[in-house]
């Protein structure tokens, strides 16, 4: 369907996308970002896939001056004392690297980790953040900070907002947490899928620095997170520095039930803060006799409980064309690969594809 004025419902990549593609092929956009908790990149880069075309297309559109997409692999994880290529890397084959991954890493943990990655000059906290001030400054932006409480369906789709406001859309996008549909009167909910679905949450930090820390460092970096008592599955942290090393973000998931125990999250908050400043003192990124809280300004917490993952394979939902539903649950490189697809199949954009630089051939 080639609507005319559509809404998107969500505060995340996967909306982010939608909306900023639709804009640029001059539709005019309802944009309900609600009150969720906002979440950040996890890592610097993203897994490598046929979203970066459209990525790298949406950036070009609203001159985001991020630099070409760079394929390699930019994660190192912490062990023995330094930084390291991932040990699935070590594989002789793409197969026997997948299978390695999933044996090392948390599923939770794999929605965002490709065997191959891109990144580009800005990492994506800063890339979100330019493109957001650009597209909100897009006169066919109707930007909504309110909560939707009521979704009617007649001749067109009749939304219904927590102010009192109302609205009519020839389309609308579902690109919120699904778990949330339950509290929207109304609202189609694709339980079929939903019942298929893990209900995972996630822990996130950014520090604010006295003074640089990793400056010009393109990687990402992973360490274990120490267990607690009891407790068999293997975790772990990752993060990123800003290229003027003056912020950091890291991030850890949770359970459902995890996410429940405040008590539990804040020893697992400590011990991130206690093996992220040993790895940076043992690495040299800090002084050796420095306490990692001392190099910090500031620090901003955040929490989602409903970072859902879905299967694999569930990346696209479509129950008919005026009623979508999209996700940034796999990565923000899947988000792409959705908004994408969900353009090509109006006629709005040509089907991309990645090109490869020479010997990186390993898309998962």
């Amino acid at each position: 369907m080639n609507a005319q004025e559509v809404t998107v419902i969500g505060d995340g990549w996967a909306a982010l996308a939608m909306v900023g593609l639709y804009l640029a092929s001059e539709v005019k956009v309802h944009w309900i970002v609600g009150t969720q908790v906002h979440k950040v990149s996890p890592l610097a880069c993203v897994s490598a896939s046929s979203g970066i075309a459209y990525m790298t297309d949406l950036f070009s559109r609203f001159g985001i001056a991020c630099g070409e997409p760079r394929f390699g692999t930019f994660i190192r994880e912490y062990r023995n004392k330094a930084f390291k290529e991932p040990l699935w890397m070590r594989a002789p084959s793409l197969e026997a690297r997948s299978e390695s991954m999933k044996e090392l890493l948390w599923h939770f943990e794999r929605r965002f980790i490709g065997i191959s990655q891109v990144r580009f000059e800005l990492d994506f906290f800063e890339i979100e953040k330019q493109l957001c001030e650009a597209i909100n400054q897009h006169p066919q932006l109707d930007l909504i900070q309110d909560s939707l409480i009521k979704h009617e369906r007649h001749s067109k789709h009749e939304l219904f907002l927590g102010s009192g406001r109302s609205l009519s859309s020839d389309q609308v996008i579902y690109a919120d947490f699904w778990s949330q549909l339950g509290k929207v009167q109304g609202a189609p909910r694709p339980l079929e899928i939903i019942g298929l679905l893990e209900p995972m949450g996630v822990f996130q930090v950014s520090f604010f620095h006295h003074q640089p820390i990793g400056a010009c460092i393109a990687e990402s970096f992973f360490s274990s997170l120490p267990k607690e008592s009891g407790e068999t599955r293997d975790r772990h942290f990752y993060g990123y520095f800003s290229s003027d090393g003056m912020r950091s973000h890291w991030s850890f998931g949770l359970t459902e039930e995890e996410f429940e125990n405040n008590h539990e999250i804040g020893k697992k908050f400590r011990k991130l803060k206690t093996s992220l400043g040993r790895m940076l003192s043992v690495t040299g990124l800090i002084s050796g006799d420095t306490d990692f809280s001392s190099c910090v300004a500031q620090e901003q917490v955040r929490l989602a409980q409903d970072w859902i993952f879905p299967e694999e394979k569930l990346s696209l939902l479509i129950q008919d064309p005026t009623l979508l539903w999209i996700t940034d649950a796999c990565g923000i490189s899947s988000a792409f690969e959705q908004v994408g697809k969900i353009l090509v199949s109006e006629g709005r954009m040509e089907l991309k594809e990645v090109l490869l630089t020479a010997g990186v051939q390993d898309i998962v």
